[in-house]
């Protein structure tokens, strides 16, 4: 499946693993998909500058998800694990067809 992904989205899921281990997460959800678009790793893309233009602080939304999910318990390299390749993939199709106007549109005038 990730061999389909373009460069810049394979950053931005390797960024969303090492968020997943940041937060000792055994585990990759939307949650850590969300913090790796929100940092350096998505800078300069769509999804990125809505983000960020919508006032979204990666380090923020960091201490949000730790807050809300909690810190998880330290794993081992080997053990982590994507939540469904096809999870993600079907998340992502619906992201984009629900997206009813250009994302430059949506930021205002």
């Amino acid at each position: 499946m990730f061999e389909r992904f373009s460069t810049a989205s394979r950053r931005v899921v390797v960024e969303a693993e090492a968020e997943a281990r940041r937060l000792d997460h055994g585990f990759i959800g939307t949650e850590h998909l969300a913090l790796a678009l929100a940092g350096e790793a998505a800078a300069g893309s769509r999804a990125n500058d809505l983000l960020i233009g919508s006032g979204i602080d990666a380090d923020e939304l960091r201490e949000a998800v730790r807050a809300t999910i909690g810190a998880g318990h330290p794993v081992a390299v080997q053990s982590m694990t994507a939540t469904k390749t096809s999870d993600v993939a079907a998340t992502v199709r619906q992201a984009i067809c629900r997206t009813e106007a250009p994302i430059s549109s949506m930021a205002g005038s």
